[in-house]
This record gives structure tokens, sequence and C-alpha cells, in this order.
């Protein structure tokens, strides 16, 4: 208990060291004023340079004005410290001895996963452009013959999962945003130990930010020292030169070349309702069998390589022969590969292709709602063309200001006809997407700007896969259990106003 304490703390010690670091400068300046006027001019000089170059590469970044506004008003109204918070706290591209490790990884996948047969039949089937879309903008491809099951909830996942991993052989793949201590890790832990010492290859990532309110600061050593070869993302330390936002959130498992997980739930008790937090924990994950396995360690291997600066051996992990599955559809799994910043932002454009593609009926389920503009307007223009669009978020949300912020986005869908409804058992954490019972996605990637422009995400696009039928039956259900926003929903008072004010920074939150 006190090591888990130690390291909830451990986030807000950064924090604290960072703006200490940032109020020291601050004084330093001041002092400078008073007692050192050569001192004083240099350091000015220092600020405006540092702030004209801030606010030239605001200005000329691949972003729309809704991004960048907010930076504006920082460095405007905080002349001081604005440049060092903008250069520590902004969304920057990853670095480029991590983007030449990108570049290697897709080069050695790529042999692997452009399959000539695919060629032929990509552009055969209804919905063929969201998938050439995804497959222009990733080096992953579309599979027929796969099997895709489907858990809405933690308790059918988590016991499917425990179940596979006992059956690995040769290796096992775990990459997840929240790895917490508690009945589903000690589940898992044991197993993974266990496989390790039998000889199965064990690679494990969770990313730093993610799991720092969770285990302890050190605790990949252990893991080491255990057998698993396990490495943090993106590790946040207390200096002014970090990149605090490319977080790794995507939840990954491959086992041997049989069995891949993906979804929206991460590791720890609430996920599974073992505990209670912000009421019922709903969630869900897909269990994928076939050809498609290759994608999910295509797109694990790029982020352990850039976590552990190692060069993985693709040919060996993807040059194998799948059993296939028929009648089952076509599946894409998917990784914004390029990192975040990544003008060509993959999770925006396969929403919004989704939207755009919907005749009928649309359901989408997000834990945030807190999207760009274009993606606001798109669900607004699907409402207006006569689309039975469903929007469901939490009925208890577990992040009060983005919830509150989120209330305005509800009043606009509101006007133009979207259906939004209150998860009223708790907190829906499920990111999915489903067009006219036919195309569905399930994954990891938010309708916020933390998921869309800062984040490393995946996620799974289905075409005419059986279990289409399942999701969408999973949302009607929630829908019978949730509460209905009425058509003139409006926030007001105080509230209205805090939102308003808050609304300015949504690419911040």
């Amino acid at each position: 208990m006190k090591t888990l304490k130690k390291a909830g703390g451990r986030i807000l010690t950064v924090f604290v060291v960072i703006f200490g670091e940032l109020f020291i400068i601050a004084a330093i300046v001041g002092l400078a004023e008073l007692y050192s006027r050569w001192l004083y001019t240099i350091l000015v000089i220092l600020l405006i340079t540092t702030h004209v170059y801030c606010l030239f590469r605001l200005a000329l970044r691949d972003e729309d004005m809704e991004s960048k506004l907010p930076w504006f008003l920082i460095l405007i109204f905080l002349p001081y410290i604005g440049p060092l918070v903008y250069l520590t706290f902004s969304t920057w591209p990853i670095k480029k001895k991590e983007q030449k490790i990108l570049r290697e990884a897709e080069e050695k996948s790529l042999p692997c996963l452009a399959y000539d047969e695919q060629q032929t039949y990509i552009d055969t089937f209804m919905y063929a452009r969201y998938f050439n879309y995804l497959r222009k903008l990733t080096y992953q491809t579309a599979t027929k013959g796969n099997h895709i099951s489907y858990f809405k909830n933690g308790e059918e996942f988590f016991p499917e999962l425990y179940k596979r991993l006992e059956e690995a052989k040769e290796f096992i793949f775990f990459e997840f945003f929240i790895i917490d201590k508690g009945e589903v890790w000690d589940t898992i832990h044991e197993i993974l130990v266990r496989k390790a010492n039998e000889g199965v290859e064990v690679r494990l990532l969770m990313d730093d930010v993610g799991c720092a309110g969770c285990l302890p600061e050190h605790y990949y050593k252990t893991l080491r020292k255990e057998g698993i070869n396990a490495y943090k993302f993106n590790t946040f330390s207390p200096i002014l030169s970090g990149i605090y936002n490319n977080r790794d959130h995507r939840k990954i498992v491959v086992i041997d070349h049989k069995y891949a997980f993906t979804g929206g739930a991460n590791i720890a008790d609430e996920y599974a309702n073992k505990i209670t937090r912000f009421g019922y924990w709903k969630d869900n994950m897909i269990e994928l069998q076939g050809p498609g396995i290759n994608n999910f360690i295509a797109t694990f291997l790029s982020c352990f390589d850039l976590a552990s600066k190692q060069s993985s051996d693709y040919e060996h992990y993807l040059d194998y022969e799948y059993e296939k599955y028929e009648d089952e559809g076509y599946a894409l799994m998917f990784g914004d590969n390029g990192g975040p910043y990544d003008f060509e932002q993959v999770g925006t454009r396969n929403y919004i292709n989704m939207i755009r593609g919907a005749k009928k009926e649309l359901y989408i389920s997000t834990p945030y709602l807190i999207p760009p503009t274009r993606i606001i307007d798109e669900l607004c223009g699907a409402a207006n063309r006569g689309v039975e669009v469903h929007l469901i978020i939490p009925g208890i949300p577990d992040k009060k200001i983005v919830y509150v912020v989120g209330q305005l986005v509800v009043e606009k869908l509101l006007e133009s006809g979207v259906h939004v409804y209150q998860y009223t058992p708790g907190f829906n954490h499920m990111k999915s997407c489903v067009a006219d019972n036919e195309i569905a996605f399930v994954g990891s990637i938010n309708l916020d700007y933390r998921s869309l422009l800062h984040h490393f995400e995946c996620g799974v696009l289905m075409y005419n896969v059986p279990c289409i039928k399942e999701i969408t039956a999973d949302f009607k259900e929630m829908i019978n259990v949730s509460k209905e926003y009425p058509s003139q929903f409006k926030l007001k008072g105080f509230k209205r106003f805090i939102a308003k004010i808050l609304k300015i920074f949504t690419p911040l939150l």
C-alpha cells in the first residue's frame, strides 16, 4: 500500500517540480530587473526570442486555428512563463530518431503485410474507400478470413484473456496504457511469469503516465527480473525539455499467431467490475483469429522498438501462414504509426469516414466528448440528412471538467437532431462506432484531442463481420438503460459561463 501511495504521488511531484522550475525562472527575471540591468536585458532578449520562436512555430503548424487558439492566449497573457509552458506541454512531433525507428518498422513490415491478392479484392466491396484510406495512411492492409469475437464488458473479456494466455507456447505481446495492481493484474502477472519461466517470450509495454498512479516507478525492472521483457513508454520526468503529450494509449495483446485482442479496456479491477468506480464500468474488446493478427504484431513491435530502442526481427514474427475462416468479412487493424501530431490524423479521418458513409443509422460511444469542430459538424450533417445518429456518453463521468465542456457539444448536437444519451448505470468507457449494422470500429480512440491528436492509438475497422450485429445489439441494450437528453437541453448559469471559458482550452484538456 505504501508503494502504491508513493507511485500515486509521482505525477503530482513531477508537476510540482516543473512549475517550481518555471517559478524559479520567473523569479530570476524579476530579481535581475531589480539588481542587474545587464543580466535583465540579456534575459529579456532571450525571452523575447523564445516568444517569437513559439509564435512563429505555432502559426506555421499544420493544424486548424481551433487547436492553436489556447496556446496563442497563453503566449500573449503569460509573457514570462508562457513560452516555457508552451515548449514543455504543447504538441510536438516525435523526435527524428524516433521517426527513423518507425520508418524502419514500416519498411520491415511492408513485405509481409502488402499481400498481392488483397489488392484485387480490396476495391470490390462496399465501403472499400474506408479501407483504402487507412491502407494509404498506414502500412496495414485489410484481410479476409478472420474470426472475430466481441466482448461487451470486462466480465466477458478477462476470463477469455486468461484462458488464451494459458495456451501460449511461443510468445506473448502485451501493451496497455494502464496496468494497475489488483485481482486482474495479479492473475495476469502470475500467468506471464509462469509462461516466461516455461520459455515463452513475453514482451510488455506500459505507458509511464498511464501507470504512474498505479505502479511503483521502477516496476518494469521488477518484471524484467521475473523474465518479462518490460519497458515504460515515454518516461515522464521533471524537466522542462520533455514531451508529455505523446502517450501510448493502445490496448493490444497478441498470443502466438493464434489470438489478438484490442478495444477500450485497460488492466485494472474496475474494468472487470471487481471494484466500483463511477458506478458500473462499461467497456468492450474484440478477439481476432486469422491473418489480421499480423497487423497487431507489426503495430505492437513498432511501439516496442520505440520504447526499447531495439530492432525487432519483423520477418520472424510476420512470415507466417495463418488459418483462414470462411464468410467472415473484412477487417483492418490499424495504428497511427506516424505517431502523434501526424497531419493526417488517422483516428479523426476514420470517424469522419464512418459518419459520412452512414445512410440510415449510426451508433457512437465515447467516454469524453470534446472532439474537433469538424467531427461535430459531420455528426450534425448526418442527422440533418436523415440519419438516425445515436451517441452515448457516461452517466457518471470520471473527469468533471471534460464532462462540463462536453455539455456544450451536446447542445449543438441536439439542435441538429442527434440523439444523445447518458449511460445511467455508470461510466461508459467504450470507444466504438457502427454504421447501418454493416461496418463497425472498435478500438482505443476517444472523441477528444488527447486521443485524436496527442496519443498513439489503435483499433479495428470491420465490414460484413458477423459480430457487428452483436455490437449493434450492445448499443441498443445500452440505450435501453440510458437517459436521453431532451432536445431543448441547455447548460445554465455559472456552469454555462465556466464551460464557455473552458471550451477555448479543449485542445489542452
